[in-house]
């Protein structure tokens, strides 16, 4: 009935059918029978690759310990063996900005001691999630087929670290929503100042405050100088490290805030200090942070650190693509597919092979007709040979030189329009003849006898147009519309017009135009003077193109097509 909605994922006439969407792609369960194993299979299949990551004994604190690199939650799931079950599946694609997954199978070699460590029993399905200790589980639930209820519960309640680093607009946005009291550690990515993160850290665990709608986290001053400038100077961005910033959000760009910590010497002498100045500076703010704060400002947006690069985005976009293709495929589209290629294959071979063929059997015809001609003419004198072979080889060569030298004038119309006006090279220039039905054939032959010295010229291009056209006259007409002043009137007498050639330039966009007009006391001399034209030769073409007009006329052409 959603037949918008059925067009756009690509659902075809067959129904029923199942289509998965994930991560805005769709594809389609195409099997003859809706068994619920082949379902479950071919879901699986269609989640993204290494969604749960298969762990063993040499690897598993090596993964634990990346949360300082990924900033996220680690979880371990724990299996008698494989395949992973589909819900923990799809849990971790829902979790997956947020948590990594990794999975321990019992029957696997060295596993045994991870279970061991980790007191968990090897014949139920046991899932702990671990934040900055990889020795001590946040949050952990062992039973024989964790239900989905219970596993959304686990995953929905632990999403980000004890201290979550500031490291995206959308983790800034989970972790300090709007209306919510925010402490900010400023510091830098150096071993360095880990002992300063790992106390407030300390403090957020055991301080009362957590529960007070207040949220920790941390920043690292180098990567997100944006953020670091919008609440200091540039010249002072430097001297906030090891600062923490109490920042009450008013909305997704306005802030309020203030400082706790940092300007004394003694902040950071011992982890009692640190929290009895901590508890002294948020017990004022959690009552009335709006009016407690001292200043505000508007952040900007929050630079990725984790963006990924265009090399790899463009990867990933044609694998998604292959991927679509291959599922949109079937055996019904790749058979004749596969047919047209092999049968287009067939022809060129075939083509190939023919033609060789044909030049071979040339060659011997060529080479026995040479046999017979000297055979032929061995009795005859030697002058006389080579006088007929000269006269042979000068025909040859004359008739080689008529075809290649050889003048066409092309008629304008909108399938030459293209080619003669809007697409000419720069320097290339078309020479237009104006005719009518009567004095066509007079006048283009004059034409091509007067223009035959220039056809070797590369720049030039000869054509002519029928002015007694409604559509050549109005083309005509619109061009020395503006060419002239505005709103002066013109009418176009097609028999004033025979005879007119116009010289366009497309590239440079400029016409030139010749018109021959001559008075009744002229016309002796006009006739004397089209002799000395014709007499010219060369300079003929020179005479006979005279530049009335130059105007930009391109639009018009363009337009008026």
């Amino acid at each position: 009935n959603e037949q918008g909605l059925a067009r756009r994922l690509g659902v075809g006439s067959q129904l029923p059918q199942i289509a998965l969407l994930t991560d805005g792609r769709t594809s389609f369960f195409k099997e003859p029978s809706f068994s619920v194993q082949k379902m479950v299979e071919f879901f699986r299949l269609k989640l993204p690759y290494k969604l749960i990551v298969p762990l063993s004994a040499t690897n598993v604190d090596a993964f634990l310990d990346n949360w300082r690199e990924d900033n996220k939650v680690h979880a371990l799931l724990f299996q008698r063996s494989l395949p992973v079950r589909l819900r923990y599946l799809i849990n971790a694609f829902k979790h997956r900005t947020t948590i990594v997954f990794g999975v321990i199978v019992y029957d696997q070699e060295d596993s045994s001691s991870v279970f061991q460590r980790f007191k968990v029993p090897g014949d139920k399905d046991s899932l702990l999630i671990f934040k900055e200790d990889k020795d001590r589980p946040s949050a952990s639930i062992t039973m024989n087929s964790i239900p989905v209820p219970t596993l959304q519960d686990i995953t929905d309640n632990n999403p980000y670290l004890t201290l979550p680093r500031i490291s995206s607009q959308s983790m800034l946005d989970a972790v300090c929503p709007v209306k919510k009291l925010c402490v900010v550690l400023f510091s830098e990515d150096s071993p360095e100042h880990d002992a300063s993160r790992h106390t407030l850290r300390r403090f957020a665990q055991e301080s009362r405050f957590v529960h007070n709608n207040i949220a920790f986290m941390y920043v690292f001053i180098e990567k997100q100088p944006e953020f670091v400038n919008a609440l200091t100077s540039p010249e002072d961005s430097s001297e906030i490290s090891l600062h923490i910033a109490a920042m009450w959000r008013m909305d997704y760009k306005k802030i309020k805030y203030g400082w706790l910590l940092g300007d004394a010497v003694d902040d950071w002498k011992d982890y009692n200090t640190t929290k009895d100045r901590l508890d002294a500076g948020l017990r004022s703010l959690v009552n009335d942070p709006y009016n407690n704060l001292l200043y505000d400002t508007a952040l900007k947006e929050i630079s990725d650190e984790y963006i990924q690069s265009l090399g790899v985005r463009i990867f990933n976009r044609i694998f998604m693509h292959i991927e679509m293709a291959q599922q949109s495929l079937s055996r019904q589209h790749i058979l004749p597919a596969v047919s047209l290629i092999f049968t287009v294959i067939i022809i060129v071979v075939l083509a190939m092979i023919m033609n060789h063929y044909m030049k071979l059997e040339e060659e011997e015809i060529r080479k026995s007709h040479m046999q017979s001609d000297s055979s032929s003419y061995s009795s005859e004198s030697t002058a006389s040979t080579t006088s007929s072979m000269r006269n042979h080889s000068v025909n040859k060569e004359k008739k080689h030189k008529e075809t290649k030298q050889e003048l066409k004038l092309h008629a304008l119309r909108a399938e030459t329009y293209n080619g003669l006006v809007v697409l000419l090279k720069p320097g290339c220039r078309t020479l237009i003849l104006f005719i009518d039905n009567k004095s066509s054939r007079k006048l283009v032959s004059k034409f091509h006898a007067m223009v035959w010295p220039y056809r070797k010229n590369k720049s030039l291009m000869f054509g002519y147009l029928n002015i007694e056209r409604k559509q050549s006259r109005e083309w005509f007409k619109d061009i020395l519309l503006e060419a002239l002043p505005p709103d002066t009137p013109l009418a176009i007498n097609p028999r004033n017009c025979i005879g007119t050639v116009l010289s366009i330039n497309g590239y440079r966009k400029y016409f030139c135009m010749y018109h021959a007009k001559l008075t009744t006391g002229a016309r002796e001399r006009g006739s004397e003077r089209r002799r000395e034209i014709q007499s010219e030769g060369a300079r003929g073409l020179g005479a006979y193109v005279g530049v009335i007009m130059t105007r930009d006329y391109f639009g018009v052409l363009m337009r008026k097509r």
